[in-house]
């Protein structure tokens, strides 16, 4: 059996007014057929769905012979529309009396709300000196009261439906201005005693009344909803345009968005035009409200549809148009969608609520998806530069939304790497070949003669820091509050937040904790949070105790907005007293605080803008890893021509470098022959076919004995 809106109609008799709708009803048709439904029926009025003249019997209940088999007596009802444009069905499998004779007497809390009530009860408690006597009179004129004046709720309500449902019976067929006015008339005192029905039963269940948080059913402002139906500007609609990306795959127009930011100037009049007329009438062209369907390969064969995924290519000016929709919501959907919702959302990651332990044998799928990747691919047919371009881009890129929220193991790190280092090389699976540079080498960046590849286990703990920063400067996200309400993280940068007890995922944060705020500065607003001594402050500096010889002196939780005279300047004095003078003349250089620059604010110390960037704080945990800088390396990928020859040039500098580390500590045997034994050539040479544009180098390394 299924009950409810269908939204379509089964024949003609369902209908009256508006268009035909044929194919509906034929499609509504088979699908009963082919599913051996059968309608249930129903009591009048005809038409469940009413929005002015047309109306419809959208809504209806349906079975099989087995359900009409176990209830023959079911009965469908259409009840009356009260607030809704949709009559509610009720289904009925029989009826019973539940009237009891001779019921106690019982107060009703919908008597309170009645506008009479009060005068009634001053005109009727009459005491006499005798309590019992007074109550049960009073009891008595109540129970006479309850029955002539306020009524008993159940069966007023069944007259006003009744009442209802013959009005809007009678509007189904003609429309009247004195129905309609008896229908409102009528709808409002249903409310007022649906109302008192609902007092009835909250007073029956004795269950405490508890008011909704005011953001359960949450709404948007009058501001709000200005800012989203407020006319279209030039500027927002350029705006929205520069932000698209310039060559996305091409659309049912065949152009792309870089054609219209390139020719802006002459046809930004005519799209702002067109875009204003959009907002304003509602409707969009159908050339450009076209899509082409896609269909992109799962697999390498496919064998069915499901094998496909299917995209929608829209025009630019389509996606120009729901852009501009989407920007206005950006700042409106954080408002009303709550934090329950981690994915999607500007500011808030979908991995947050996937904080989970894990061990090595959880994680050997990223090893296995390497070797399923590795396996798809022909190393020998792949150039040097080739195989470190699939390396850098898909290989090592297979673990990083994993390592986003969970610290992989280190062996995992380690053969992962291993089967990428392999790779490159050109060994094939399974086998090794030897490596002409050193991995280390490899993954520095190219100013220091790398080739730019990331260790997988120094980027993990970059991941993993920005947990951390984010548990420091994101107090509103759901994630957050829920872990430091869990571990009593109170204050704004503790010490320490090492629990004898917790997760698994909250020590792995504490442990790189001290890290974390060694990186970590305080942007002076009030400075009332910031710890004059103790709390970095003060770029490149550090927390300034450290200067401090006799730390005896100093007041440890001092605020930093207790070093300012009365003037409003820096105690210069006091700092001179106890700073070194290059130091004094770095605090001299931040602007003193004051009430008006607001709060204090914690911000990335490795970055210029002070946001958190994975990519500088990975750099930061392995800059003591690298080679000094060289401007011969910038020399060498500055070099015109292929990248081969460029890559086989790095090879040779990091060759001789290591030849020259090795001989330097080898002992002379001979200082007659030194010289000659000392001495080599290398000759290089290239060549590049002018049709096909293949390339190749070669070179030859020999000593002073040819």
């Amino acid at each position: 059996m299924a009950i409810g809106d269908f939204n379509a109609i089964l024949s003609s008799d369902d209908k009256k007014g508006g268009h035909a709708k044929g194919r509906r009803c034929r499609f509504f048709g088979n699908f009963m057929d082919s599913t051996l439904l059968h309608d249930l029926g129903f009591q009048i009025p005809s038409f469940t769905w009413h929005r002015g003249f047309p109306s419809e019997r959208l809504d209806r209940a349906v079975g099989n012979d087995a359900w009409v088999e176990a209830f023959p007596n079911c009965l469908i009802t259409h009840l009356p529309r009260i607030k809704l444009d949709h009559r509610p069905l009720l289904m009925k499998f029989c009826y019973t009396d539940t009237c009891v004779p001779n019921r106690p007497f019982r107060f009703l809390a919908g008597w309170l709300h009645h506008q009479n009530f009060p005068e009634f009860v001053k005109h009727n408690w009459r005491f006499n000196g005798n309590l019992v006597s007074t109550m049960e009179e009073l009891t008595n004129k109540l129970q006479e009261w309850n029955k002539g004046v306020y009524g008993h709720i159940t069966h007023r309500k069944r007259k006003l439906l009744h009442k209802l449902a013959r009005i809007q019976h009678a509007l189904d067929f003609s429309g009247s201005n004195s129905l309609s006015q008896q229908e409102a008339l009528v709808r409002d005192e249903l409310e007022d005693i649906l109302h008192h029905e609902e007092i009835l039963w909250k007073q029956k269940s004795r269950y405490p009344s508890r008011s909704l948080p005011s953001n359960v059913f949450l709404r948007l402002s009058f501001e709000d909803v200005a800012s989203l139906g407020k006319g279209v500007t030039n500027e927002e609609i350029k705006s929205a345009l520069f932000d698209m990306a310039p060559w996305k795959a091409l659309g049912s127009d065949g152009f792309q968005a870089g054609f219209f930011q390139n020719q802006w100037d002459i046809l930004g009049e005519a799209i702002c035009e067109w875009v204003k007329k959009v907002f304003e009438e509602g409707t969009i062209d159908p050339e450009f409200n076209n899509t082409l369907i896609v269909l992109i390969l799962k697999v390498k064969t496919p064998e069915n549809f499901a094998q496909f995924r299917p995209i929608s290519l829209c025009s630019v000016l389509y996606k120009l148009v729901m852009k501009i929709i989407a920007n206005r919501f950006k700042s409106i959907f954080p408002k009303i969608i709550g934090q329950e919702q981690a994915g999607f959302i500007a500011g808030r990651s979908i991995i947050d609520n996937v904080i989970i332990r894990v061990t090595n044998g959880m994680l050997n799928f990223l090893v296995e998806r390497v070797h399923r990747q590795l396996s798809s691919w022909d190393a020998k047919q792949l150039s040097f530069a080739g195989r470190v371009t699939l390396a850098h881009s898909v290989l090592l890129a297979i673990p990083s939304y994993i390592m986003q929220s969970t610290l992989v193991p280190k062996g995992i790190c380690d053969s992962i790497e291993k089967l990428v280092r392999q790779f490159i090389w050109g060994a094939m699976e399974g086998g090794k070949k030897l490596a002409l540079v050193g991995w280390n080498n490899i993954c520095q960046p190219k100013i220091h003669g790398g080739l730019g590849l990331r260790r997988l286990e120094d980027q993990n703990k970059a991941f993993l820091l920005k947990i951390g920063y984010s548990l420091i400067t994101k107090i509103e996200a759901l994630w957050v509050q829920v872990l430091r309400a869990k571990y009593g993280f109170h204050e704004v940068l503790p010490v320490s937040i090492m629990r004898s007890r917790c997760s698994y995922m909250w020590k792995v944060v504490a442990k790189t904790w001290l890290l974390l705020c060694k990186n970590i500065i305080w942007s002076i607003g009030n400075g009332r949070s910031v710890r004059c001594w103790e709390d970095n402050w003060v770029p490149t500096v550090g927390p300034l105790n450290q200067y401090v010889l006799d730390q005896g002196i100093i007041i440890s939780q001092s605020k930093v907005n207790e070093m300012v005279l009365d003037n409003g300047v820096w105690n210069i004095d006091l700092f001179r007293s106890w700073l070194p003078e290059d130091v004094v003349n770095r605090i001299i250089s931040i602007p003193p605080p004051s009430e008006s620059t607001g709060p204090d604010t914690l911000s990335c110390a490795r970055t210029t803008s002070g946001v958190f960037s994975v990519k500088s704080v990975y750099f930061m945990l392995r800059k003591d890893s690298w080679n000094s800088k060289d401007a011969n390396w910038n020399f060498v990928w500055k070099i015109p021509g292929p990248q081969r020859v460029r890559q086989f040039i790095c090879w040779a500098n990091h060759f001789f470098s290591t030849f020259k580390v090795v001989t330097e500590h080898r002992p002379n045997q001979s200082t007659t022959s030194q010289n000659s034994s000392m001495c080599f050539y290398l000759n290089t040479d290239g060549a590049t076919h002018s049709v096909s544009g293949f390339s190749a180098v070669g070179g030859v390394i020999y000593d002073g004995k040819g």
